[in-house]
């Protein structure tokens, strides 16, 4: 009987562990804490972050149109569909027209 008792006190681990030896325990959680408390004192800070500017040139050719023509008809819906995915935060891999009153809409993928 004294064999099965001892096997299953072996057999508890970190948790069976935790519970007899309280102390100890109390004594890692506080050890933890400080230990977390002083790395986070310790990170580095910046006073004015720089924040990377993404940036980007949208060429559209139209031959024989007229630059207001272009922009009109091509590069306000290229640049509000870009605006769109960033907003929704979605990839800007692909440009889809699905307008069928733009004239100039790349429909080839």
């Amino acid at each position: 009987m004294s064999n099965k008792v001892e096997e299953d006190k072996q057999s508890g681990g970190l948790a069976q562990f935790c519970v007899e030896h309280r102390e100890v325990a109390w004594l890692a959680l506080i050890a933890v804490l400080v230990w977390g408390g002083v790395a986070y004192t310790k990170l580095g800070q910046q006073e004015d972050p720089t924040i990377p500017q993404r940036t980007a040139m949208l060429v559209t050719q139209f031959p024989g149109a007229t630059a207001s023509k272009v922009e009109e008809l091509v590069s306000k819906n290229q640049r509000a569909q870009i605006d769109r995915r960033n907003q929704d935060h979605l990839p800007a891999r692909h440009l889809h027209h699905d307008d069928q009153t733009n004239p100039c809409a790349d429909r080839h993928h």
